[in-house]
């Protein structure tokens, strides 16, 4: 049956054959299925009109100011200048510093 799914190949090892895994992968993976999502309050962190710059990405080194904070993904909005224009750049909080 997995054999036939699109995208699965084969088994690696044990002659094609699955194989159990050890207890403790099982257990590195149940930890961090159960593991609870960080949670971020982009109240305490970022506030609109606030300079930031950009420290992660394509844009990196680039400064700008804060317009929105996109509470429920989790991204600051921020707007940089590239070349003499205003960029708006969707940006996640750990890509960004103040200040």
């Amino acid at each position: 049956m997995i054999k036939e799914t699109d995208g699965v190949g084969d088994f690696i090892g044990s002659n094609g054959k699955p194989s159990p895994m050890s207890p403790k992968d099982q257990g590195k993976m149940l930890e961090a299925a159960e593991r609870p999502e960080e949670t971020f309050s982009e109240a305490t962190a970022f506030k609109k009109g606030e300079k930031v710059k950009v420290t992660n990405g394509a844009f990196m080194n680039f400064e700008g100011e804060v317009d929105e904070i996109i509470a429920d993904k989790e991204p600051s909005a921020s707007i940089t200048t590239i070349f003499g224009r205003p960029t708006p750049l969707e940006l996640e909080y750990w890509q960004v510093e103040k200040l």
